[in-house]
């Protein structure tokens, strides 16, 4: 089956040459003098550009002409000044839809605040207390009502004031795509409302799931290192687009059972209905943050066919650079497996790491979930 191929989203040195009409020389001394702050490399250590490096260039060749200012202080100018010690009092906060791999997390000092997930009337914290497979034991699959409600402004004002007593005074609170939850918005107003007190940046990861626990993990790398606040934006500013996040599910019961519940017993329609049980929609989120359908097929044969297609032309339009890639999995973890050992060998410098998905998407998607995320 035909994959549309995606929109470059990086490009070699050639291309910022011919936009800018300066020598590569040139671009490859300023990404020496750390004023291209994360420059990205492919398989073969090409370097990779995006637009962000378009637009520092442009300052960069402007202040030199208008201002006469040398590297060094155009660099501390545009980027401040570097040094883990100023980012002490800086945290990461995200919520619970986040899925990390575990040994990157570890000893970053990311905080979470849950999503609430409701079954049945009762309402209980996506906290991590609980399993995805614990979760679905309580659940009669297909009959129960289920439900997520973001976390609060109020939640999130007691969490940043929580943050303040421990000595933070700057929070980024990154949070799942708004187009999906009201998530991130309570975050921007609750951080409005505590404006006098501390700093708090929300920022809408336009994703979910793996692809935002990678970029959580990356900003945190980021503030670990000693990276100053400019740089950390930049980073911020040219890695969302970057994000990507894709999911296939194995059945589509929780459309067939709503189908029932809104007809009368003897309707015809919902007979048919049951028939699209067996076919398996491929999700993919948008640079907007919106969910589209890439497909939908009758085998899981089929649906791992596109799902690597896609990910193989994502990798070809990164100019092949992926630090990260994640598979995310719910009662598929067989098949994460296949699908992660025929990704190595499409991108085989490529961390890539499996593990088990959010509870709370699978809310929505039921049980039997496998996605892939690459950062």
């Amino acid at each position: 089956m035909a994959v549309n191929k995606p929109e470059r989203k990086l490009y070699k040195i050639g291309y910022l040459t011919k936009r800018l009409g300066i020598t590569p020389r040139t671009i490859r001394y300023y990404d020496q003098m750390g004023l291209l702050p994360h420059v990205k490399r492919s398989e073969g250590n090409v370097r990779l550009f995006d637009d962000e490096d378009l637009e520092i260039i442009k300052k960069v060749r402007r202040m030199q002409k208008e201002e006469f200012l040398p590297l060094d202080v155009i660099k501390e100018r545009l980027f401040g000044v570097e040094g883990a010690s100023q980012n002490q009092n800086i945290a990461v906060l995200t919520d619970s839809t986040a899925v990390f791999p575990k040994d990157l997390s570890k000893n970053l000092n990311i905080h979470v605040i849950p999503i609430k997930l409701t079954v049945n009337g009762k309402v209980l914290d996506d906290d991590g207390k609980i399993s995805e497979a614990e979760f679905w034991k309580k659940v009669d699959k297909g009959k129960a009502e289920l439900k997520t409600t973001p976390p609060t402004v109020e939640e999130f004002k007691e969490k940043f004031l929580a943050l303040k007593k421990m000595g933070i005074r700057k929070v980024y609170s990154i949070h799942l795509s708004n187009s999906l939850s009201d998530t991130f918005q309570n975050a921007q107003a609750a951080g409005e409302q505590v404006s006098d007190q501390m700093d708090v940046i929300a920022i809408d990861s336009k994703t979910t799931g793996a692809g935002l626990g990678l970029f959580v993990i990356q900003v945190a790398e980021s503030l670990y290192k000693g990276e100053s606040v400019q740089q950390l934006e930049v980073f911020i500013a040219k890695q969302i687009p970057l994000i990507y996040y894709t999911t296939m599910v194995n059945e589509l019961r929780y459309l067939a059972q709503n189908a029932k519940e809104e007809h009368s017993e003897g309707y015809q329609q919902p007979k048919l209905v049951e028939k699209l049980y067996q076919f398996k929609p491929i999700f993919t989120l948008k640079n907007n943050g919106e969910i589209d359908i890439i497909d939908c097929v009758k085998t899981q044969e089929e649906a791992f066919e596109i799902l690597v297609g896609h990910v193989e032309q994502e990798y070809i339009a990164r100019g092949k650079y992926a630090k990260y890639i994640m598979l995310t999995y719910n009662y598929l973890y067989g098949e994460a497996v296949e699908i992660s050992n025929r990704i190595r060998k499409i991108c085989p410098n490529t961390q890539i790491y499996l593990e088990e998905g959010c509870t709370a998407l699978t809310t929505y998607l039921g049980p039997e979930t496998l996605s892939v995320s690459i950062a």
